[in-house]
């Protein structure tokens, strides 16, 4: 189901976007969509720090939040994020000191991507699909525009009964 969603809601896979649209400053655009989303503040210029709403996504542990880690992937379509790279982001976990991450890809994660993923231990992780992205975006209007609005009209009884007899 790779790209399923968002070729519904875009008409294209973000997978497959030309490369015009691939994200050599991913970080750059983590920080910009994860602001537009709520999900971190940026008090000061060169620093940023989650919000409210972020420590709410992160809340499903509620473990204090030290440090936390993102991680985007852009995938081809057909090709899963697997147990190698959970366990690669585990070990940067280790490294900079977090309990926390957040792994995005715009494809799919195998299934030995998730059970890593459930055998992390003390760290609390939370893998993001291409699905989820995209069911993400489109509720925080974050990377969409409304492409077409539907109106919808009901049959106005009151005007029926007001008119005039002969």
């Amino acid at each position: 189901m790779e790209c399923t969603a968002s070729r519904f809601f875009f008409g294209t896979p973000l997978c497959t976007l030309p490369p015009r649209h691939s994200c050599p400053k991913r970080r750059s655009w983590a920080k910009t969509y994860l602001k537009q989303a709520g999900l971190v503040e940026q008090p000061k210029r060169g620093f940023v720090q989650i919000s409210g709403a972020g420590r709410a996504v992160l809340a499903r542990n509620p473990e204090r939040i030290d440090n936390a880690l993102l991680q985007a992937k852009r995938y081809q379509p057909g090709n899963t994020i697997g147990s190698e790279t959970v366990q690669a982001f585990i070990g940067a976990l280790i490294g900079k000191g977090a309990q926390k991450g957040v792994l995005i890809t715009t494809s799919s994660f195998s299934r030995q991507a998730l059970v890593a993923a459930g055998q992390s231990g003390a760290f609390r992780l939370v893998l993001i699909d291409g699905t989820e992205l995209t069911r993400l975006m489109v509720r925080f209007n974050v990377g969409v525009r409304v492409a077409r609005t539907v109106e919808i009209k009901r049959i106005d009884l009151d005007y029926f009964d007001e008119t005039e007899t002969e």
